[in-house]
């Protein structure tokens, strides 16, 4: 059967389209028409985006907080990322990003154990829900993952993260905040809708896989990028083929690559701060022969698709591998990275609906579990 596809260059417009803040027409994939308009509409309003982000960080950091930011840099610049001290800096700022609030995680499934027991590098996906409160939740996750590498003892060796930001976030910010953003692993990219040739995410794609496939950092991604304006589409038509195109180059380079699925909701009848966090089974990937083999991830939830479970009818074993194909037709290594989208996609679509089954329902008046 036909795993389902996610195409990053289909302009068809639709009858009835999506509108973003930018009043692009919506295409009947992920994408939206690279018309000269549509790319003059992105870039002002990119423009007007960040001296917007740069006034309000203005306004927010007063001279004490500016203070704190270089007193702090200071100190943390001295710091080396491979000692223990790195990973307990990183620990207590993530604890602070995600301090106070009321989170259910799927701890149980021992999953960030078994992150942490590997001593391997993975790739972490996580949905956009809120992005307000998305930093926050990755904070709970960041704070929950090293937490658990300092008490078995892996602060110093354990890889470190890597986390995927528009760059008009960082260049907003106090030169000392982005620094120590930057040294807590933030990443500045091109998120452009048009423009993905882009020679300095090329750079950073390469410095970021030789990391990966040594197993010296995690990768922390938003798939849906600045898809995410279009709040009321389906995850399948905002997912991005980037990640996929990363996770297809670690194959050529990488025995195999770990990909877990998170998926963040939120209880939007609540005025409190009620998430929900899903740490979903690991899918792996693996290249052999110029072909790419992949396992069932998490094919076993009530609301995994039709589809999918028919593709891996065959398999038995969570753990066995295989073939990506088309119709039971192998696929040319330069279309793949659609059809590993189109599985990451799934199990993050998953992930997500298990979050939401999971969220609370009233506050506990309690803190973060763990936290």
């Amino acid at each position: 059967m036909k795993i389902e596809t996610v195409y990053i260059n289909n302009y068809k417009i639709i009858k009835r389209p999506l509108y973003t803040n930018y009043r692009c027409s919506f295409g009947n994939k992920i994408s939206i028409p690279s018309t000269k308009t549509n790319q003059f509409l992105e870039l002002f309003s990119d423009k007007i985006g960040l001296q917007f982000r740069i006034l309000a960080n203005r306004i927010r950091n007063n001279k004490t907080k500016r203070l704190e930011y270089k007193r702090f840099w200071d100190i943390f610049s001295k710091v080396d990322k491979d000692s223990p001290s790195y990973t307990k800096y990183l620990y207590n700022f993530s604890k602070k990003i995600g301090k106070n609030k009321e989170v259910e995680i799927n701890l149980e499934s021992k999953r960030l154990l078994d992150v942490v027991h590997s001593d391997e590098s993975y790739i972490f996906i996580m949905n956009h829900e809120n992005q307000k409160h998305d930093p926050k939740m990755l904070g709970i996750l960041n704070t929950l993952l090293y937490g658990a590498y300092i008490k078995a003892e892996k602060s110093a060796a354990c890889p470190k993260p890597k986390i995927l930001f528009n760059e008009a976030i960082l260049k907003s910010m106090d030169p000392n905040q982005r620094k120590i953003m930057e040294k807590f692993g933030a990443v500045g990219i091109n998120a452009s809708l048009f423009n993905k040739q882009n020679n300095k995410n090329g750079g950073l794609m390469f410095s970021l896989l030789k990391e990966f496939v040594n197993n010296k950092s995690h990768i922390f991604i938003f798939p849906e990028g600045k898809m995410v304006y279009f709040n009321n589409a389906e995850l399948k038509y905002k997912f991005q083929t980037g990640i996929a195109e990363i996770v297809g180059a670690a194959t050529r380079l990488k025995k195999d690559v770990k990909v877990m699925p998170v998926g963040f909701y939120y209880n939007k009848n609540s005025k409190d701060f009620l998430g929900s966090i899903f740490l979903g089974e690991p899918i792996a990937f693996m290249q052999k022969d110029g072909k790419i083999f992949t396992t069932k991830g998490n094919i076993s939830s009530e609301y995994s698709s039709k589809n999918y479970r028919d593709f891996f009818s065959d398999i038995n074993s969570s753990l066995t591998y295989k073939e990506i194909t088309e119709k039971g037709q192998s696929i040319k290594l330069k279309n793949i990275a659609d059809y590993i989208a189109g599985i990451l996609c799934e199990n993050l679509r998953i992930c997500i609906k298990e979050a939401e089954k999971q969220v609370p329902l009233n506050s506990l008046n309690d803190n973060v579990r763990l936290l």
